[in-house]
């Protein structure tokens, strides 16, 4: 390799454990320069990092490394310590080894704001070759260099985090209208295949004629004829549906796309309060493995906006436990009325449903296809990925799924409740996430570092 040259990858072939296909024949190379990894949830970056890193190997292709190399994964085995100061352990080893060329995936997941602070003291300053797979702005605005990884393929983007913003919005755009043509295409596709279909029936037919001439049983015959007739009936029938369907579909997103919906329109209407708490916490304490978290703890919640913050291993997701009474308190009692609540855990680990957030909302709610998609493009949800079952998706693009579906409810919350819920959000989904809460009337109870 050129003496310049920290990592070259020759037309790597990376494919998922289903099949599909995430990169096709990619070529980089990586100097002595700091680089973003970044794109939406679930497009291959961290598969794509620890190739690079050379803990995975690709399906095909050449990966040539000859310096020292480190790499921190997003997700760290825990023992004895908070996440998030496992995580701050990890980083600091890695810092120390100085290697060559040092790879981080998610590095602020779960570091409090101290530890955002001093990662970005150093990161800035590094001094050899740096991929940096991130989502946090207070990361990405260190860079001007960016691989922005998609599933239309990969590019290079030079320029400020700001510039990359207002391109990912511009294509946004062009991705949904694409998409909306894509099922318009389909649909023409449909019927030239039925136009088919009916010649090849009307041979057929020809054929039972020519049967007639060589004077077979009329029961043979007959049977052969309802079989067909049955057979082609079925047949059309599951055609004609599944045309209608993907019809319906493509107009309803067309339609839902030319509609600018302000996103307080979207959110249901709530019931006047009536003074009752959501939830309630009474004179509550926790001592986990010897140490005390907290103690004395009163707290009447309605639909008031409360954060709870604090450093690594201080017990903000074990009180939110406590108050959701999915974990005992060591003393006090707690209160909380699950029907006005809606839950999000971290990753909206307790949404893993087969079925999709579309499935979810018709079930749901009562709009057309067409409000549906007006609502799925007024919070920036993809249409593509509001068609995959829920536990397919990426975990930050199954928070925003569960939010969006939380609103829908026939009886919808009038307290949120969410663990870091931007602990896996890309970028433009934390930024879609705060506009929504913004317009949310709601109350919140959020644990997050963010």
């Amino acid at each position: 390799m050129n003496s310049n040259v920290l990592l070259r990858a020759s037309k790597l072939r990376v494919l998922t454990a289903g099949g599909r296909t995430l990169f096709q024949h990619l070529n980089l190379s990586l100097e002595r320069e700091a680089v973003a990894l970044v794109g939406r949830n679930g497009v291959g970056k961290s598969t794509l990092l620890r190739i690079l890193a050379g803990e995975s190997e690709a399906d095909d292709g050449i990966v040539e490394c000859d310096v020292s190399r480190a790499f921190v994964p997003q997700r760290l085995p825990v023992r004895g310590q908070s996440p998030g100061e496992a995580r701050r352990a990890r980083l600091e080893e890695a810092r120390l080894d100085a290697p060559e060329l040092l790879l981080l995936d998610e590095p602020t997941r779960d570091l409090d704001a101290d530890g955002v602070r001093w990662l970005k003291s150093w990161l800035g300053a590094w001094g050899g070759g740096l991929v940096v797979a991130s989502h946090r702005s207070a990361i990405l605005s260190l860079f001007e260099h960016f691989f922005v990884v998609e599933e239309s393929g990969c590019r290079y983007f030079a320029g400020t985090f700001e510039e990359l913003m207002a391109d990912f919005e511009h294509r946004r755009g062009d991705e949904e209208r694409r998409y909306a043509t894509r099922l318009k295409h389909f649909e023409a596709s449909e019927r030239r295949n039925e136009t088919i279909l009916r010649r090849r029936r009307r041979k057929k037919n020809l054929g039972r004629l020519h049967e007639l001439g060589r004077n077979p049983s009329r029961a043979q015959l007959g049977a052969k004829t309802r079989y067909a007739q049955e057979s082609q009936g079925r047949a059309a029938k599951i055609r004609e549906a599944r045309v209608a369907t993907e019809r319906a579909k493509g107009e309803a997103f067309r339609r839902g796309m030319k509609v600018e919906l302000p996103l307080s329109a979207t959110h249901p209407s709530l019931p006047l309060d009536d003074g009752r708490a959501h939830i309630e916490l009474n004179d509550v304490s926790l001592t986990r493995d010897g140490r005390l978290l907290f103690e004395n703890v009163d707290l009447h919640l309605r639909r008031e906006r409360v954060a709870i913050v604090g450093p690594n291993g201080a017990g903000k997701t074990s009180l939110l436990q406590v108050a959701l009474g999915d974990l005992k308190p060591s003393a006090g009692t707690t209160i909380a009325a699950h029907a006005r609540i809606g839950t999000i855990a971290q990753g909206a680990a307790n949404w893993m449903h087969q079925d999709s957030l579309l499935r979810v909302l018709a079930s749901a709610a009562t709009q057309s296809p067409a409000e549906l998609a007006g609502l799925l493009h007024a919070h920036r949800f993809p249409a593509a990925l509001a068609e995959r079952p829920l536990a397919s998706l990426s975990p930050g693009e199954r928070v925003r799924a569960a939010l969006v579906a939380l609103w829908a409810r026939p009886t919808p919350p009038e307290l949120l409740v969410l663990d870091e819920p931007t602990s896996s959000l890309d970028f433009l989904g934390i930024e879609a996430l705060a506009v929504s809460l913004r317009a949310w009337r709601g109350g919140l109870l959020v644990v997050s570092h963010d």
